[in-house]
């Protein structure tokens, strides 16, 4: 889908190296950063305000990033990664976080630098994260302060990309 079948709505500006397949939804003033990795059935929506995507970021298999803050900036940092089916309406999320598998981040949730959401972990509170902050599953979170940064090359960007490049088709409007 294109901003163009969205009425109203601005026109998204990638990167020029960023990569995004023919089947994920990017809808509204969305700004995408160099280097940014988008995967199949990911939807990107700025329903109510602009999201800006810093650099090297990658969106797994239908992640979902919605901005429903009316007239203010969904911001997302660099080399962050967001696991399959996960879904963050938060509007600030730093630099080097995970958000795993199904992690959900609710619209008054802040992640700062080099944390980690678990598998399934539910935010919804009015918080901010701290920097080095893992969220474990657990009812309420468990929460653990890490020990060292998360290494962001671990999670294979060059590989994520190359397979993705290689069996979806590149959306025309995102070249």
């Amino acid at each position: 889908m294109s901003n163009e079948d969205i009425p109203g709505s601005k026109k998204s500006t990638p990167a020029k190296d960023c990569f995004v397949p023919t089947n994920a939804i990017i809808q509204g003033d969305v700004k995408i950063g160099p280097g940014t990795v988008v995967a199949s059935r990911v939807e990107i929506r700025a329903e109510e305000g602009p999201i800006v995507i810093g650099e090297d970021n990658i969106f797994e298999v239908s992640a979902s990033i919605i901005n429903r803050h009316k007239g203010l900036t969904m911001t997302i940092g660099n080399n962050n990664v967001f696991g399959i089916q996960s879904h963050c309406e938060a509007l600030k999320v730093g630099d080097n976080n995970l958000l795993e598998v199904k992690a959900h981040v609710g619209p008054n949730v802040e992640i700062t630098d080099h944390c980690i959401v678990g598998v399934g972990v539910s935010l919804k509170t009015s918080e901010v994260i701290s920097p080095k902050t893992a969220v474990v599953f657990s009812t309420p979170p468990l929460r653990h302060v890490a020990i060292e940064p998360m290494n962001s090359e671990l999670m294979g960007p060059d590989y994520l990309r190359e397979t993705i490049e290689k069996y979806y088709p590149r959306n025309e409007q995102f070249k």
